[in-house]
């Protein structure tokens, strides 16, 4: 998720969140509740669903049913558990906008955009873990200088890198939208690239300053973070650290680090949709670049340790568990993830909604996982580990994404309970 996804997502919460707008409509017309099976060799026994037919199943399709019709978004599915064992799963629209498409699959790879970031995390805090780096280490221990002055290098820590607020600025963004340098960047987009572009730029702050300016989300850090530190530190590829270090020992089997130039998402994958210049929110964008396009092929590296992560909802699912009941990491780690480094965005929220961000990790309420907005799809997934309750949402965008707001009001209707003061004053 680039900076700009980021804050034209959380810019919905401003408004107050209509729950209410996905009941059953006045004509009494209820909508199919269209359940799509799970392959068996993916989760084994049958998938229970919440109550067919009750409010609070009749109100999660029928909003997620909106949330896509609204956004003229093609296709998505959701995945809802809960700890006693329900289960609410199913799809809809297709694989693509062609007639005749067959059903949006639930065992689709798909991009993960900033999830990514959540393993970025994981491998860093890992190796804080074994004593090879500390979250007090400055950035100028990892930097190579030949690449030029690099601001504050003396004073940002991995610490504030990870919980952004280091005042770098983003390597993505150029003005009001995307660089053009990297909407048509070549593949192998590298490391040195990323901070040719962050020293191109003015930073935001100096890292660490008073709580009212100290955040700021940029993909600019966990570039750096995986691409640099990971790779000094462990004297290997950092696509092969993730994969023997953090994926493996996790036991997701279809998470995938793409390599330079595989710019195809393994099948099955539905069809990625985007405007031509990637920015669907943006009023200012061109009309001729207002173009629905197929991005099924792009290459990843732009991206890299901050957003080019391939997943499934199956592994996302035991990704969020894994994440964040902190496995792998001390009970002191775990509270300096979690709890002590949350810094609360910076804009107005409605009662009842706590949105911070940790070290790799948001948090909305009692829920921690992360957005993830890449080329032409749109997921969430979050996780509640003392409920154990879990959220993944995925979209095959089309001229919109699936919003904050949305993703909130379908976890505010899943759990009332830890939602009790939304909308309250």
């Amino acid at each position: 998720m680039s900076t700009l996804s980021f804050y034209c997502l959380v810019a919905f919460i401003f408004a107050a969140i209509d729950v209410a707008s996905a009941t059953q409509p006045a004509d009494g017309t209820l909508y199919p509740l269209p359940v799509s099976p799970w392959p068996n060799h993916y989760v084994p026994g049958t998938v229970a669903t919440l109550a067919p037919g009750t409010n609070t199943t009749t109100q999660i399709v029928l909003h997620f049913q909106k949330m896509l019709a609204k956004g003229d978004i093609p296709s998505g599915a959701l995945w809802l558990t809960k700890a006693n064992g329900e289960q609410l799963l199913f799809s809809l629209g297709g694989q693509s906008l062609d007639e005749g498409s067959e059903p949006f699959r639930l065992d689709n790879y798909l991009r993960i955009g900033s999830i990514t970031k959540t393993f970025t995390g994981s491998a860093i805090l890992q190796l804080v873990q074994q004593g090879k780096i500390s979250l007090d280490d400055t950035w100028s221990k990892f930097y190579d200088p030949s690449l030029g002055e690099f601001p504050y290098a003396d004073n940002i820590t991995i610490r504030h890198m990870l919980s952004m607020t280091t005042g770098i600025p983003e390597y993505i963004k150029k003005g009001n939208g995307y660089d053009p340098e990297v909407k048509t960047a070549p593949y192998n987009w590298t490391y040195e690239d990323t901070v040719r572009l962050i020293l191109d730029r003015e930073p935001l702050f100096p890292p660490g300053q008073s709580p009212s300016n100290t955040f700021n989300y940029t993909n600019s850090n966990f570039v750096l973070l995986g691409q640099r530190v990971i790779e000094k530190v462990t004297n290997q590829p950092w696509r092969d650290f993730f994969l023997n270090e953090v994926i493996k020992p996790a036991g997701l089997g279809q998470t995938l680090v793409p390599a330079v130039g595989e710019v195809t998402v393994p099948q099955p994958s539905p069809t990625f949709y985007a405007y031509r210049d990637y920015n669907l929110t943006d009023p200012t964008t061109a009309d001729d670049h207002k173009v629905l396009i197929d991005y099924s092929d792009i290459d990843p590296s732009t991206w890299g340790a901050a957003g080019s992560f391939v997943s499934t909802f199956q592994d996302l699912h035991l990704w969020a568990r894994y994440l964040t009941t902190g496995q792998g990491l001390s009970p002191e780690l775990r509270a300096e993830r979690f709890e002590k480094n949350n810094h609360v965005a910076p804009f107005a929220l409605p009662p009842g909604i706590d949105f911070s961000y940790g070290l790799g990790v948001m948090k909305i309420n009692n829920y921690f996982g992360h957005i993830g907005d890449a080329v032409g799809a749109s997921t969430y997934m979050f996780h509640d580990p003392a409920k154990n309750n879990t959220m993944i949402c995925v979209a095959s965008n089309g001229p919109s994404r699936i919003n904050v707001a949305d993703a909130i009001a379908l976890l505010a209707m899943f759990d009332p309970e830890g939602f009790s003061g939304l909308g309250s004053a």
